[in-house]
């Protein structure tokens, strides 16, 4: 069992527990990131959660995914914009519902997977491992803005490790994909 995929699904069940009592304006609030809503946050989440749940299945329908999100963004539609019409209406209550359902069965499908097994997406390709490591960074880090609307304190767990890990690893390339040397 991949021990990153059981953190990803931790770090979701701790966010998704703030996010369920919430109603469907509650979900409306705006964060201080981009304007968001807690409503694109979890839309965000739920959309990159299935961009890497498709990779992890193959990549093909990944492939096109991509070649669509990248179409649309050069024929001028914002990322949050393609989100929303991805999710064709689907919002609050709906949604954080769609999002829990969804994450719990990425995770065990990623539990089950060979960690080195090499995973393509919208950067370079990456391990298994890294890529349910980067989606547990994504919901750590997306949440911190739905903990500061809800004025609730974030306590980290252990499972930060995974993300200080893949933070090491992926130094070098914040660099590289901007052309720069390397520190």
């Amino acid at each position: 069992m991949l021990q990153q995929a059981g953190d990803f699904r931790e770090e979701s069940e701790r966010l998704c527990a703030i996010l369920s009592p919430l109603g469907d304006s509650d979900l409306e609030s705006k964060t201080q990131f981009k304007d968001w809503t807690l409503n694109d946050v979890v839309a965000h989440l739920h959309f990159w959660n299935y961009a890497a749940d498709l990779s992890l299945a193959g990549g093909e329908r990944f492939g096109a995914l991509m070649t669509d999100v990248i179409g649309a963004i050069g024929a001028g539609t914002g990322h949050m914009a393609y989100t929303h019409q991805w999710l064709d209406g689907c919002a609050g209550r709906a949604l954080v519902e769609r999002w829990h359902g969804f994450y719990l069965e990425m995770a065990a499908r990623f539990e089950v997977a060979d960690p080195s097994e090499r995973v393509r997406w919208a950067g370079p390709d990456m391990s298994v491992r890294s890529s349910i490591t980067a989606r547990q960074m994504e919901t750590w880090a997306h949440g911190q803005e739905v903990y500061d609307v809800l004025g609730l304190e974030c306590e980290n767990t252990d499972r930060i490790k995974n993300i200080c890990v893949l933070g090491i690893n992926t130094f070098g390339w914040t660099y590289a994909n901007r052309k720069l040397e390397v520190p």
